[in-house]
């Protein structure tokens, strides 16, 4: 059943650390921020019903006080789609806000997001051994060492291939500046309680997201271990009217600086001795470049390191995507 909210009352800063507390039903809340769109968000909301979810789902769309008239058509078009709820904001107020709106509403046991103009990949090879939801609430009730779950991502649209974060991530390669995707699905508690997506950052929110997680779980004893679904279910559209915050100017050592003084005691753990200012820049330095994404991709996978390597390849000497046979 969807619903429509004003948030005016949401209070910045003031994020619910006490909402439906511990006794939240077992199943996942879905985040989606979405601010002009268009269409794109239609598909999105489709995208992840056809995943055929086994546990109690729903789907939270928070509309940053979209002005695209597209947009607002395809909202109107979804709102009554299937464990849809809407919110919307009368003045756009970000991503990190709105997904920190979206989590404060969630009420299921475990989340993930995805942007508005993204989609679940519904490939039947896929979805026919579990649903990328289903499969990683199913890693985290094995283990409650496990801090949150990903998968790969694929690019579609006027670029198609693995990013190159096609490989399991760990506690320290995170720390290292490796990556953490956007779409990794946690427990909705320890989002709320490690204080929910920092709206400070501008740049590498997902990165100091998960950062944030696991430097919660760090400073209360819990181990970080890191699940890893090797199947691209996260596909990232390449679009060129994208107003994404990977293409924006940012100061990127700033945005470092943030995440690690807010999250202190994980990053000393290996760097020792140092400090804020000297952490930021040795993490900056230390983010792997395209060959170290590539050594770690073929320690993992050799079939998706070729892949990914046929598809930099063909690109970058035709201009022309390849799709590579399985």
């Amino acid at each position: 059943m969807s619903n429509s909210e004003n948030v005016e009352a949401y209070i910045e800063g003031n994020f619910n650390h006490t909402q439906h507390s511990l006794n939240r039903e077992y199943g996942v809340s879905i985040l989606i921020p979405c601010y002009n769109a268009g269409t794109y968000v239609e598909e999105t909301v489709e995208s992840i019903n056809k995943q055929n979810i086994k546990v109690p789902y729903e789907i939270i769309l928070v509309d940053d006080a979209s002005t695209d008239i597209m947009t607002k058509r395809a909202i109107d078009n979804i709102y009554n789609s299937p464990f849809l709820s809407v919110i919307t904001f009368n003045e756009r107020q970000g991503t990190q806000k709105a997904r920190n709106v979206a989590l404060r509403h969630a009420t299921y046991e475990y989340a993930f997001q995805i942007d508005a103009d993204d989609l679940l990949n519904n490939e039947e090879a896929l979805i026919t051994k579990g649903s990328y939801a289903d499969r990683a609430i199913d890693f985290m009730k094995k283990s409650p060492d496990i801090a949150f779950v990903h998968g790969m991502t694929k690019m579609f649209g006027e670029y198609n291939g693995y990013t190159s974060s096609a490989y399991p991530v760990s506690e320290e390669l995170a720390v290292r500046k490796h990556h953490i995707s956007n779409a990794i699905v946690y427990r909705t508690e320890d989002a709320i309680q490690s204080g929910g997506y920092d709206e400070s950052i501008e740049k590498w929110q997902d990165w100091s997201f998960g950062i944030r997680l696991l430097n919660y779980r760090q400073e209360r004893g819990l181990e970080n271990k890191i699940g890893f679904i090797e199947d691209p279910f996260y596909l990232y559209r390449i679009h060129s009217r994208s107003g994404r915050i990977s293409h924006q100017k940012v100061d990127e050592l700033a945005m470092t600086k943030i995440t690690v003084e807010n999250n202190a005691t994980l990053f000393r753990k290996y760097y020792q001795g140092m400090t804020s200012d000297e952490i930021a820049e040795a993490v900056l330095l230390g983010k792997p470049d395209n060959l170290r994404d590539l050594l770690h991709i073929s320690n993992n996978s050799l079939k998706t390191a070729f892949e990914y390597v046929v598809q930099r390849s063909c690109r970058l000497v035709t201009g022309v995507d390849l799709k590579v046979a399985p």
